[in-house]
């Protein structure tokens, strides 16, 4: 899957920042992800959209918390219910990723995601960083880019 270069400007940082207050209680952490995490989390975002991209369910359960593992019966649980709720990530024509944003004990990874129908997103990818010090991804939030043109 291509990744191109995004035009990421200030609006974005702003948004990430005021999605990751809103969907946690606690307040964000002031300080920001160190390079190595920061790569780390983009990695995984990346090893799972190009798992959904050759459907390669086991690949894509081994990027996601154990929580969520065990909200499915299978990886191919997993595969299926991303496919049809998330079809803009299931398939994307091209991505763009954000800088990583630290969040409580976790991060956010922002990626601009066009599908198919050249139709642009905003996916906030949400991670936890597990015992082992690697990290997985908990959850996702996926709208509209507000920053096109009407």
């Amino acid at each position: 899957m291509p990744i191109s270069p995004s035009c990421w400007r200030s609006p974005l940082a702003c948004l990430v920042t005021a999605v990751c207050m809103v969907l946690t209680t606690l307040p964000a952490h002031s300080a920001d992800l160190s390079r190595a995490d920061a790569q780390a989390v983009q990695r995984v975002v990346a090893d799972q959209l190009d798992a959904l991209a050759i459907d390669d369910a086991q690949r894509l359960f081994d990027t996601v918390t154990p929580s969520v593992r065990q909200n499915f019966n299978s990886s191919g649980d997993l595969l299926a219910m991303l496919r049809v709720l998330y079809p803009m990530v299931y398939r994307p024509s091209k991505i763009g990723f954000a800088p990583a944003e630290a969040m409580n004990d976790g991060a956010v990874q922002g990626v601009e995601v066009t599908d198919q129908d050249d139709t642009r997103w905003l996916a906030l990818f949400i991670l936890e960083r597990q015992p082992d010090n690697t990290w997985r991804v908990g959850g996702y939030v996926v709208f509209d880019n507000p920053w096109l043109p009407a």
